[in-house]
């Protein structure tokens, strides 16, 4: 029998828990660390950021200097974005599934972008490590859709996210589109839906956007623009430090790592990927118009829906008819395996489908001719022949006058963060490529990569002691009153 005033430890929980929720837009200080981001503890934090815009040049944009409408707390010149303190799980029920039972549920909708065409997120967000896990969202109508729907000028990085996302135009996990945005060290594990523009990190990446340390483990199908990465990129735009594992389904434009790229860098790339389509395939690129790759290696395999006259398949880009002598294609191993061109008229090569591009590239390109049934580097049959297999690639090292002529003396001295890029391991090993802090590779050449670092084993900050939290209430109300309200069963505000 309970005391007179007495209240039980598990009401205190009870208590502090709710009033977490109750009173998130009543915090004493939103900027505890004073970095200028304002932190973001749960789930309503994160679904109010697409809330707070502000009529900029007569546009809506989400600055990142509110949360709830407030700033308290927040340095002198003002708070610049947000940044997570925790995991976050869409699965409130915790059953494994995002369903009716869940608070994100939004009648079978799911979460909604932060940003749009109309509200673009021009902020910081930094993730702190920490993961968004079970992100469903399912509006197939919906255009620029993603955790960030629109994105401008924003810096968006160490960040983690699962999600399973079903849209319409411009759809990606973490982006439906960017404009001058710089985006580092995120890990994507995903199942992303859509027509056009569709890729695993974003839909669309324009204006000089930078990506940097990103891993990708994701099933990716749309119709045209469709990327491992991202659907379709332009402008001058730098990619480096990308591993991915993926599954393709598309028709037009369909690439391991971009659907289509234009006047972009990519280097230090591990890709594997199983990419089904129809026109203008590649491994890594579907089309490229002014890009170069350096310090790549890819595996997996390409099947074609149909195979028409003018295919362009390639094991690194379908199609290239740019007149670029600007185009670099070096130090890139391919082992993917490629359909079968048995009239020899339908564009398939080794490495680019169909070409016209005067591509400066040296001895440092290789590919299994056995995986890609292919001797030609170019399906034009234009450019130099390769005439070596999987086993003499196994075979090869730094070392020459072996393995049928061919030596990776070209990759071995190469250096990245003070350590070597690229590894040789026994004549039975296909080369490994190194950077993120693992090793990428197929060493038996089956399409697969030998170990893929999961969510867990990757971190890409050292986390430092947890910020002191005072509770989202920011601790401006005292323990008793806390209780009290949520004994009395008050409700928790909407917004």
């Amino acid at each position: 029998m309970l005391q007179k005033g007495f209240i039980p430890l598990s009401l205190w929980v009870i208590a502090l828990t709710f009033s977490a929720n109750s009173y998130a837009e009543s915090r004493i200080d939103y900027d505890l660390d004073d970095d200028g981001l304002i932190e973001i503890n749960n789930l309503d934090d994160l679904n109010q950021i697409r809330f707070e815009y502000k009529l900029v040049n007569n546009f809506s944009i989400i600055t990142g200097e509110t949360l709830y409408g407030e700033n308290t707390g927040c340095p002198a010149a003002g708070c610049h974005g947000y940044e997570l303190t925790t995991d976050l799980d869409l699965d409130d029920t915790g059953d494994g599934v995002v369903d009716e039972n869940d608070a994100s549920w939004n009648d079978g909708e799911g979460f909604e972008s932060i940003g749009s065409f109309r509200v673009k997120f021009s902020a910081e967000f930094n993730g702190n490590d920490f993961a968004i896990h079970n992100l469903v969202m399912i509006q197939p109508s919906t255009d620029f859709f993603g955790l960030i729907g629109y994105a401008e000028e924003a810096y968006i990085h160490d960040l983690k996210i699962s999600a399973s996302i079903q849209g319409n135009n411009k759809v990606g996990a973490l982006l439906g589109l960017s404009w001058k945005t710089q985006v580092e060290n995120i890990y994507i594990r995903a199942d992303i839906t859509g027509n056009e523009y569709v890729g695993g990190l974003a839909g669309l990446l324009e204006g000089e956007t930078q990506i940097s340390n990103v891993f990708i483990d994701a099933k990716v199908t749309g119709e045209d623009y469709v990327g491992g990465l991202t659907g379709y990129i332009i402008d001058e735009n730098d990619m480096s430090n990308i591993a991915l594992r993926t599954e393709l389904v598309g028709n037009t434009d369909v690439g391991g790592m971009i659907g289509y790229g234009s006047n972009s860098t990519l280097s230090r790339i591990f890709s594997e990927s199983h990419i089904t389509g129809y026109n203008r395939v590649g491994g890594l690129l579907g089309s490229s118009a002014h890009s170069s790759i350096q310090d790549a290696l890819i595996t997996g395999g390409i099947s074609l829906t149909n195979n028409n006259k003018y295919s362009r398949v390639g094991g690194a880009i379908g199609d290239d008819s740019y007149d670029d002598p600007d185009s670099v294609i070096t130090r890139l191993i391919s082992l993917m395996s490629l359909p079968e061109d048995a009239d020899d008229n339908h564009f398939v090569g080794a490495i680019v489908g169909d070409g016209q591009t005067s591509y400066t590239y040296t001895r440092n390109i290789n590919w299994a001719s056995d995986l890609a049934k292919n001797h030609y580097f170019n399906g034009r049959k234009e450019n130099a022949q390769g005439v070596y297999d999987l086993t003499d690639i196994q075979c090869a090292s730094e070392q020459e006058n072996q393995c049928n002529g061919l030596s990776f003396k070209g990759l071995a001295n190469i250096q990245y963060d003070n350590k070597t890029l690229w590894t040789f391991g026994d004549n039975t090993q296909a080369p490994s490529i190194h950077f993120l802090g693992f090793s990428f590779s197929d060493e038996d050449g089956n399409g697969e990569i030998d170990d893929w670092p999961s969510m867990s084993e990757v971190s890409f900050i050292e986390k430092s002691t947890p910020i002191k939290q005072k509770s989202s209430s920011g601790g401006s109300l005292p323990i008793w009153f806390l209780a009290v309200f949520a004994i009395l069963g008050v409700r928790r505000k909407i917004s």
